[in-house]
């Protein structure tokens, strides 16, 4: 063996795992702008005088702008926990079912707090 090759195979295997993380970083920095941005949006102060009953209608128009969002994306994270469990199952690995179980868990529990806003923001 040569010297060095070790590194290298270690080099790609660790490129390969990464990118898959990568990708979902950028996606999630992308949706995290574009919620931002849309915020901003919604948030811009009106010309002429703002009231307060004009304050609490902005808020309410965000809010109802981001609750179904949130339930969306909880959606997404189950569905992406159910692939998981899956695939874990199909290739009997216990470690994987495991971590399926949780990132389907834990998107129902975001679907449940973006269902139940109303509980705690009095909408």
């Amino acid at each position: 063996m040569k010297r060095g090759m070790g590194v290298a195979k270690t080099g790609k295997a660790l490129r390969r795992r990464f990118n898959g993380y990568l990708t979902m970083l950028i996606g999630l920095a992308v949706t995290i702008y574009v919620l931002y941005i849309n915020t901003v949006y919604v948030l811009a102060a009106p010309t002429g005088d703002a009231s307060t009953g004009d304050a609490e209608a902005r808020w309410n128009a965000v809010i109802g702008f981001l609750m179904p969002w949130i339930g969306r994306l909880g959606g997404v994270v189950m569905l992406l926990g159910g692939i998981m469990f899956a695939l874990g199952f199909k290739n009997d690995d216990a470690d994987g079912k495991t971590r399926g179980l949780q990132t389907l868990i834990a998107g129902a529990i975001v679907i449940a707090v973006g269902a139940s806003s109303n509980i705690f923001l009095g909408q």
